[in-house]
């Protein structure tokens, strides 16, 4: 769900902060003053391929002038797939 939050900072000039940001894509927060969503096409947040929630971070560990997002990855494999680089 990347181009929503691209939608998003242009709009409000930041990506949505925390851990639960995603939801300021379908809902305006307060202190939003130029939303212009919803920025999905659905009422709630999209799963991963697998049915996982989506891991969001704003700022981001990995990308601390935006934000992460990243999902566990398919069942029984241990593959993070995420908008950084994984050192192994």
């Amino acid at each position: 769900p990347t181009a929503p939050l691209d939608a998003y900072e242009v709009d409000n000039g930041d990506y949505p902060k925390g851990k639960n940001g995603l939801v300021e894509l379908i809902q305006q927060p307060r202190d939003a003053q130029n939303w212009r969503g919803p920025y999905l096409q659905s009422d709630s947040i999209p799963k991963d391929p697998w049915g996982n929630d989506y891991i969001y971070e704003c700022p981001g560990r990995h990308n601390p002038s935006s934000y992460d997002i990243s999902s566990p990855g398919p069942p029984g494999e241990n593959m993070v797939i995420a908008n950084w680089t994984v050192k192994r």
